[in-house]
């Protein structure tokens, strides 16, 4: 250990023990860590609130995506989707994007649900004042979201 810590920066020895140089290491190897477990997809969305989950979320449905578990990615997604929050919306179209889902046609129906309810959330739809949420913040973060992978919204016309 003491020997990684010196010369891999990998690990730095802090206090009493050692820690990851590299916070994207240790969330990419937690959620793999999420692969081995039989409920790994519902402990990840009890999670989706807690802003220092979020990078593991994103890895947790990237690495399932590209790899081939689509059932885990489509759960986990879905689950996002139907907890009805504008930040596991957000958080499902960045893991959209993270997934380059364009190129996993498993996800292709998800894809267009997502992205349809980041249109609402943008206000980026027909019926905008309707469906757009208070927030502009979120809306905002719902139309750079759309940016990504997805195809580029169209602004509605403000009548």
């Amino acid at each position: 250990m003491e020997s990684l810590a010196l010369h891999s920066g990998i690990l730095q020895r802090r206090d009493a023990g050692y820690s990851f140089a590299h916070y994207t290491l240790q969330e990419y190897l937690t959620a793999r860590d999420f692969d081995q477990r039989p409920n790994g997809v519902v402990q990840l969305l009890a999670l989706r609130n807690e802003a220092r989950w979020w990078e593991t979320i994103l890895l947790a449905v990237g690495h399932w995506a590209t790899s081939g578990v689509t059932d885990k990615a489509r759960a986990l997604l879905h689950g996002l989707l139907d907890a009805n929050e504008p930040k596991a919306l957000l958080l499902a179209g960045d893991a959209l994007d993270d997934a380059d889902a364009g190129r996993v046609p498993e996800l292709a129906p998800l894809r267009r649900a997502i992205t349809a309810r980041l249109r609402d959330l943008a206000a980026l739809t027909d019926d905008w004042r309707r469906k757009a949420h208070p927030d502009p913040v979120l809306r905002n973060r719902a139309g750079l979201c759309l940016t990504g992978s997805m195809p580029i919204p169209t602004a509605p016309a403000l009548t």
